[in-house]
């Protein structure tokens, strides 16, 4: 007999994401902070951009292009962008740890998965489910806040070209993956572990591990 379980599971996940206290104050602090910090590497951008044009409407091309000052380039898109990366993966990997370390442990703690269990549907459905709709979750989080944060650009009146477009969406795309990944994390801890409070210690030690491993290596 085949189960429709899968669907059902993924959009109540959904569901019951949004609706979550949790995941809507996270979500929030995220999009804020976001926000302020595209504001300021905006006119931390212009300010670049308006120092690079005095340079070029005073200095003799040639010694320009010899780089004779030193001067640098024309300021990328990118820069604002990569100015809040550490924002974006940081409070991105705690929205993706809150939302998945108490999934199944949380279930157990209730003894609602027997019950779950219970009617015809795989385990492998509720545990699939869960991980399909947190995922989408947090693809629709990320995704607003990147058209939030194009949104800044255009109304700052910067509009970017194929390739700083291109380099965007590559660059949002590894965003995704790296908090989805604490997703991941954060979800097998909570099926191996007995209840939701260790299976979020237990990621927040990999977390913080992860987060301290470039320090040391920069270190030595």
């Amino acid at each position: 007999m085949k189960s429709n379980g899968l669907p059902v599971i993924a959009q109540k996940e959904l569901r019951d994401h949004f609706k979550s206290k949790k995941f809507l104050l996270i979500f929030g602090i995220f999009l804020i902070i976001t926000i302020i910090g595209m504001v300021s590497g905006v006119a931390e951008y212009n300010k670049n951009l308006q120092q690079y044009n005095d340079r070029q409407s005073v200095a003799d091309d040639d010694e320009y292009n010899m780089g004779g000052f030193g001067w640098g380039g024309k300021p990328s898109i990118m820069t604002i962008y990569l100015g809040v990366s550490g924002l974006i993966i940081t409070l991105g990997a705690i929205l993706g740890i809150a939302m998945g370390f108490d999934l199944i442990s949380k279930e157990k703690e209730t003894k609602s998965l027997k019950i779950l269990l219970s009617h015809p549907i795989y385990r492998d459905e509720v545990i699939n489910g869960k991980a399909l709709g947190g995922l989408m979750a947090l693809a629709i989080a990320l995704g607003i806040t990147f058209i939030v944060t194009f949104a800044i650009l255009l109304i700052s009146g910067i509009v970017p070209e194929g390739d700083e477009l291109s380099k965007i969406l590559v660059y949002g795309g590894a965003a995704f993956l790296m908090i989805l990944s604490y997703f991941a994390l954060s979800l097998f801890m909570s099926t191996v572990a007995n209840d939701s409070g260790k299976a979020l210690v237990y990621t927040l030690v990999i977390f913080v591990a992860l987060m301290s491993l470039p320090m040391l290596v920069n270190g030595r």
